[in-house]
């Protein structure tokens, strides 16, 4: 293993630390894949699989679901997606046409890491569980409604006038400062604890309007001040 993805691994290690992000982690012939599971934010899918693979030639960042997509959907399921991939080549979206397996990924050079983890690894990360909530409706659409890939890749495309499929940052941006504080506050609650980067993720906001939200937070003994991992809860928590 190279020292620049030696490097890279600590990161990895601390950036996961500091979100309060917990992956198990195993050595592969090349790397280190750490894996774990996680409930998407659209609560369409049951919980999803992630991983981040670390080896000399790539940090890859993946999301998938196993089993599902039926076998008489996957054809339509793939069509979709070499569609949707055209559009969004950041992150591919792919299926195994053997067991129904849905993957997104989002991969950057170790290089990349080491020169600025912090922005990096939250991007290729987000980018490939969010890339897989925003089109998993269109899944849907073709699975459970019987639409052919085309109708449902224009209706994903139409998601913010779909009262059906997931919210959207369009949605999230017309709120108010005040009801985005108040989601993030029911989130610290619902965690115990918060960092910008989780923040962002679960309110589809930028870090640094996250970043404000936990200072404003701080400033009303929501949160304490970060350890260096992350905002603990001050307030008793309320179900």
């Amino acid at each position: 293993m190279k020292s620049k993805t030696k490097e890279c691994l600590e990161l990895v290690r601390v950036w996961l630390k500091m979100n309060k992000i917990q992956l198990e982690e195993v050595p592969v012939d090349d790397g280190v894949v750490f894996r774990g599971r996680e409930k998407l934010l659209s609560g369409i899918a049951p919980i999803c699989s992630r991983t981040i693979l670390v080896d000399d030639n790539t940090v890859a960042c993946s999301a998938l679901l196993g089993d599902y997509v039926k076998e008489p959907f996957r054809k339509a399921v793939a069509e979709y997606f070499t569609r949707v991939n055209v559009d969004y080549p950041s992150c591919k979206l792919s299926l195994d046409m053997d067991d129904g397996t849905i993957w997104s990924s989002c991969t950057v050079s170790p290089g990349c890491v080491v020169g600025n983890h912090a922005v990096v690894l939250f991007w290729c990360h987000a980018t490939a569980l969010q890339n897989l909530d925003r089109w998993l409706p269109g899944v849907m659409l073709i699975q459970e409604r019987g639409c052919d890939a085309k109708k449902a890749y224009q209706r994903t495309e139409e998601w913010d006038d779909e009262s059906d499929l997931v919210p959207n940052k369009k949605k999230i941006a017309a709120l108010s400062d005040a009801e985005k504080y108040k989601m993030a506050v029911e989130l610290a609650k619902e965690f115990g604890v918060t960092t910008p980067g989780f923040l962002s993720a679960r309110l589809c906001i930028s870090y640094f309007e996250a970043a404000a939200l936990i200072d404003q937070m701080q400033k009303h003994d929501v949160v304490a001040a970060s350890d260096g991992v992350g905002h603990d809860l001050l307030v008793p928590m309320s179900r």
